[in-house]
């Protein structure tokens, strides 16, 4: 069976992963000029059980099914050996204020009654984040949780399904048509330069921009950050402090990330800079010693659906085209979980996505 994937972030890389490991031909198409260049790059890749998330139950067990999907995607990868894709550093919540201690508190007591958690006492800060001693009146650490570096992945997982003869990567091709093969089904997708590529099916994982193709019930929402490159983190947890995420990214790290309804403006912008620096600062002075040449703006586009879960679903005109998107900011997160379900529907027809 042949299977055209639109999209090559890491929803895309990933599904085409776990599909030409189930014996399916697979044609990855790419609009930009490399993989994971987009919304991808600019997210941080946490991975969180969501508990104290307000969106629906649906959510948060495909996140408990995502974090168990990550560790078998993990353990077929690397087998236990040290990995660079995959960091269980542990989730910080730290509150500046007695208010949202309590808040956090609430969070702690849900989080603790089924994971491994630990309270963290103001006295204690210094002991497990020194970074930010003096600024938090203290919080709660979840210790089996962590982050992906989705590069790393995309790397790794294309490496592997470049050995096969099965596997085609197409960059700098975007997909603007639908080529009909009846009333029911496709034969195929087009690009604006005219090249056709038949599939028996279609799954497209364009992110905020599949809504390109079709109008589907998906909309974006932009997410600035700030990347401090080649900055040695001075913090080893992610840590969620002062309404801001610092996530540790290898000899890099960073800072957000804001969420904004701007349509489909990548842009970043001095708003954006101002917001993040502006939280950031009062609890980690010492950001205001880095070297400006060190630190970009980055952004990307976080795909959310109107439904309470991601959009996994077959198109209600074509039986043969599978729209895979509406992860929101739990993208990368998400992916490894994405890619089973995406799997077992194209090989048995059957849609699972809880």
């Amino acid at each position: 069976m042949r299977v055209n994937i639109v999209g090559g972030g890491i929803i895309g890389v990933v599904c085409a992963y776990y599909l030409l490991r189930s014996g399916c031909e697979v044609v990855l198409i790419e609009k930009e000029s490399a993989l994971g260049s987009k919304s991808t790059y600019a997210a941080g890749g946490i991975m969180m059980h969501n508990c104290w998330n307000p969106r629906s139950g649906l959510w948060h067990e495909f996140a408990e099914q995502s974090f168990s999907a990550n560790k078998r995607l993990e353990q077929e990868l690397f087998d236990g050996s040290i990995n660079k894709v995959w960091s269980w550093c542990g989730r910080l919540h730290l509150a500046t204020n007695d208010k949202e201690l309590t808040t956090f508190k609430s969070f702690y007591d849900s989080d603790s009654a089924k994971y491994d958690c630990s309270w963290i006492s103001e006295a204690d800060i210094c002991k497990v984040e020194p970074s930010f001693s003096g600024h938090s009146v203290g919080g709660y650490l979840n210790n089996g949780e962590g982050k992906i570096s989705p590069l790393d992945l995309i790397d790794l997982l294309v490496d592997e399904m470049s050995n096969s003869k099965n596997f085609t990567l197409v960059l700098s091709e975007s997909i603007s048509e639908i080529i009909k093969k009846n009333e029911f089904e496709l034969a195929g997708v087009k690009s604006p330069r005219g090249n056709v590529y038949y599939a028996d099916k279609v799954v497209f994982c364009a992110g905020a921009y599949s809504t390109s193709l079709k109008n589907i019930n998906v909309y974006p929402k932009k997410g600035q950050a700030i990347l401090f490159d080649k900055v040695p983190p001075p913090f080893k947890k992610i840590t969620y402090i002062n309404g801001v995420w610092f996530v540790p990214r290898g000899e890099s790290f960073m800072i957000g990330a804001t969420v904004e309804d701007d349509n489909f403006n990548e842009a970043t912008n001095i708003s954006g800079l101002n917001y993040i620096l502006s939280k950031a600062t009062q609890v980690a002075p010492w950001l205001t010693s880095v070297n400006t040449s060190n630190f970009k703006m980055i952004a990307g586009l976080r795909p959310y659906a109107a439904q309470d879960h991601p959009l996994i679903e077959y198109d209600s005109e074509y039986s043969n085209l599978l729209w895979v998107t509406g992860h929101g900011s739990n993208g990368i997160f998400f992916a490894a979980r994405t890619g089973e379900i995406v799997a077992a529907a194209i090989s048995s027809g059957e849609l699972c996505t809880v």
